[in-house]
């Protein structure tokens, strides 16, 4: 692992001038790329160990190839500082249904299998909510939806206190003509359609699944939609 961590450091903050290095989401930007790389070699090198998560790999990083303690220090608060950045960035996204109203999309993280979520992505710099969700759909499940896109439809909730999340739902896909996959690598392992009327809730602290969506599996930001999704679904019936 040393010698791989050395490499990448060469490749991707050695080379570079102090003054851009200063910068701190320039900096984060090239460990990010170190990181992509280290991830795609532990996938053929067993000898390596494999670390998913950027949060887990920056610190190690820092330690194997930085021995000055006060640039260590300085880098490690920049580093620190981005990632709790972007723990709090507003995200956007899309809820892709079925024109029956029953199903939604669902993609699973690259990263976290067994984790899923509706396909959305942080903002990014001079973008709308609306630009996030149209690139995050595109990027995630290959369904280019800027012509089916709605303001109207947008839900805006506050996810953990943390940071706001808007979605807008997209209806009328049909399940049988599009076929979905990433246009992007290394993000999402798999897209599901999933049924709606069992999406799970939250009761309190316990967690209410239905038959297609087993207990060892995380939804994450399911719960704070499925109440919506749920009532989009009820009035298609009575209609």
């Amino acid at each position: 692992m040393q010698r791989v961590m050395q490499s990448l450091f060469e490749e991707y903050i050695a080379c570079r001038a102090d003054e851009e290095l200063e910068e701190e989401h320039f900096l984060m930007l090239q460990i990010e790329k170190a990181h992509w790389k280290y991830d795609q070699l532990s996938e053929t090198n067993t000898n390596l160990r494999k670390i998913k998560m950027l949060k887990s790999f920056v610190p190690l990083f820092i330690e194997k190839n930085i021995l000055d303690s006060e640039i260590k220090a300085r880098i490690d608060k920049k580093c620190q500082a981005f990632l709790q950045h972007q723990i709090t960035r507003e995200r956007a996204g899309v809820i892709l249904v079925d024109k029956n109203n029953t199903h939604c999309v669902l993609v699973e993280n690259y990263h976290l299998p067994g984790c899923w979520s509706f396909p959305k992505g942080a903002i990014e710099n001079k973008e709308s909510p609306l630009e996030c969700a149209i690139r995050e759909c595109r990027e995630e499940t290959g369904y280019d939806c800027k012509n089916a896109i709605q303001h109207s439809t947008a839900i805006v909730k506050e996810i953990k206190k943390k940071y706001k999340l808007t979605l807008y739902i997209i209806q009328g896909i049909d399940m049988t003509k599009h076929i979905l996959r990433p246009t992007v690598k290394r993000e999402i392992k798999s897209i599901k359609w999933f049924e709606i009327s069992k999406m799970p809730e939250t009761i309190g602290k316990q967690l209410v699944y239905g038959k297609t969506f087993p207990t060892d599996q995380k939804f994450g930001i399911l719960y704070y939609f499925a109440k919506d999704l749920k009532n989009l679904n009820n009035a298609n019936k009575e209609n």
